[in-house]
């Protein structure tokens, strides 16, 4: 009876903590960015690749990044990156290191670092994207194949 009892009221805690609940990226200018405008936003754009600006300050940008197949091999000479994918999921190479990356998984692109995004899912895969400093123009540098 004991292991009953504690079992529904492990229930009772654990399972709303762990059940997903809707996003919500809230922005400087009290605005804020949740799941549904992130489909809403993605569904729309017949391109590849989609980036919206969303705002900055005096040292970062954030921006919204949809990748409906993939990106080709690229750093960025500024800016380093941090990468929150919000939906779909994919694999991160970064340097040649595959990354799994599902939603709710973050990863930390360094200036100079070679990396690039393929989706591995049905829908457009997004992610809510910091960079430091705030992207002025720019700042994609392509990567050559290797012969």
């Amino acid at each position: 009876m004991r292991s009953r009892v504690l079992g529904g009221i492990l229930w009772l805690f654990v399972v709303p903590a762990c059940a997903p609940r809707a996003l919500r990226i809230h922005l400087p200018e009290g605005s804020y960015v949740s799941t549904t405008l992130v489909r809403e936003r993605a569904a729309r754009p017949a391109e590849n690749i989609t980036r919206e600006v969303l705002g900055r300050t005096g040292h970062l940008g954030y921006q919204l990044v949809h990748v409906r197949s993939r990106e080709e091999r690229h750093f960025h000479a500024r800016q380093d990156l941090v990468v929150v994918l919000l939906s779909g999921s994919g694999v991160l190479w970064m340097e040649g290191e595959r990354l799994r990356m599902d939603p709710g998984d973050v990863a930390v692109v360094p200036a100079g670092k070679e990396h690039f995004f393929v989706n591995t899912g049905d829908e457009p895969a997004s992610a809510f994207v910091v960079s430091a400093p705030p992207l002025e123009a720019p700042d994609v540098v392509p990567v050559r194949p290797r012969p």
